[in-house]
């Protein structure tokens, strides 16, 4: 057979990792696989099993790897100068952006990705495998007898639009999703496509995680707590959330650095949270670490993992920091409930603040008194 996976890149985030697993269990020496990114890079890229042939697209890669920092210039660059006329017919979306930025943001983009031509072959089957914008792109430009979407986020955070997403998914045999709330969401929203809609559960290769954790991590040799999330620098991962809290914390005698280890999708929100640590007098304090393709060191060696999400489908790097045995705080999404030693909160500061505070003070009668 040959299958077509579509992705973008190959950074050391959540999707891309849980990639890796999956790609275990694919048979390459039986099938034709490809790899499709829409752009050849990402420190996890050397860990692409040999058997999987990696492809670049040829044009327009950088309409998905695209963040907020440059994407009128991407666009300005990729679409309206090349597709002037194309670009045109986008604008009657710009009404619909005042009322609903995120449902016009989309709409725009796929109007962009269509201008894209078609991706060449034809294959017995493609998967979309890196969430939406592979699904889009799957649906309109590959040609192959069977269509999977896989879906790494809640389906309703943010909220999408769905009108453009029913219309989609109708294109697909099988949809996947990693989460059993989102399965049930959509049963409910698109009844007529119902049986289409799967759960399977991302997998946590435990011994590879074990041991990659091995390696040496010389950024965390601090006397301080140290308090990690692993996880891209985005306001749904909810570090505006965390703050406060860890702030209150240091600024009550408490000992902590916080390490944030993921890429930046989102510059003006990590210029946020730098300006609010300043503030707050603790910028110091809060330390990013950036992309690295192996964040296992950092759950090694750390002493509490926060988790402090406004949404999470899976909740990978929450259960892969499990596997070190650290205990963990959480906001109230449906992952936690799986998770070991994992004190849930809700998604407030002054709840992260309660729970870590009962944690460290834990540590310190522990540490005291034996």
């Amino acid at each position: 057979m040959k299958i077509l996976i579509s992705g973008i890149t190959m950074a050391a985030a959540g999707t891309e990792r849980s990639f890796l697993t999956y790609a275990e269990s694919l048979d390459c020496e039986n099938n034709e696989i490809t790899l499709l990114l829409a752009e050849k890079s990402g420190a996890l890229l050397p860990y692409v099993p040999d058997g999987i042939k990696t492809e670049e697209m040829k044009s327009g890669g950088a309409l998905f790897t695209m963040n907020g920092k440059n994407a009128k210039s991407v666009l300005l660059r990729e679409f309206v100068l090349r597709h002037p006329l194309c670009a045109l017919k986008a604008a009657r979306y710009l009404p619909l952006y005042i009322r609903n930025r995120g449902f016009a943001a989309m709409r725009i983009w796929l109007c962009a990705m269509r201008s894209l031509p078609p991706f060449d072959g034809e294959y017995d089957e493609a998967v979309a495998y890196w969430g939406d914008k592979t699904m889009f792109f799957v649906a309109d430009k590959v040609r192959a007898k069977k269509k999977t979407a896989w879906l790494h986020f809640e389906y309703d955070y943010p909220p999408r639009e769905d009108a453009l997403y029913g219309e989609y998914f109708e294109k697909f045999d099988s949809i996947v999703c990693v989460s059993r709330r989102s399965v049930e969401m959509l049963r409910e929203k698109f009844p007529h496509i119902a049986g289409r809609f799967t759960y399977l559960e991302n997998e946590t290769n435990e011994s590879l995680v074990r041991q990659l954790g091995e390696a040496p991590c010389p950024e965390m040799e601090t006397a301080a707590v140290k308090l990690l999330t692993v996880g891209r620098v985005n306001p749904v991962k909810g570090y505006d959330i965390a703050l406060p809290a860890v702030a209150n914390l240091i600024n009550a005698g408490y000992n902590i650095k916080w390490y944030i280890v993921g890429a930046c999708d989102d510059f003006g929100y990590k210029a946020e949270l730098e300006r609010e640590a300043k503030r707050l007098g603790v910028r110091e304090r809060l330390i990013f670490i950036g992309e690295t393709d192996n964040p296992y060191r950092f759950m090694r060696a750390c002493d509490i993992y926060l988790q402090p999400s406004r949404s999470e489908s899976c909740g990978l790097a929450l259960r892969e920091a499990s596997v070190f045995g650290k205990t963990t705080v959480c906001t109230d999404i449906p992952s936690a409930a799986h998770a070991k030693k994992c004190f849930i909160c809700e998604k407030t500061s002054d709840s992260v603040f309660k729970s870590l505070k009962k944690i460290l003070d834990a540590q310190i009668k522990e540490q005291f008194l034996g």
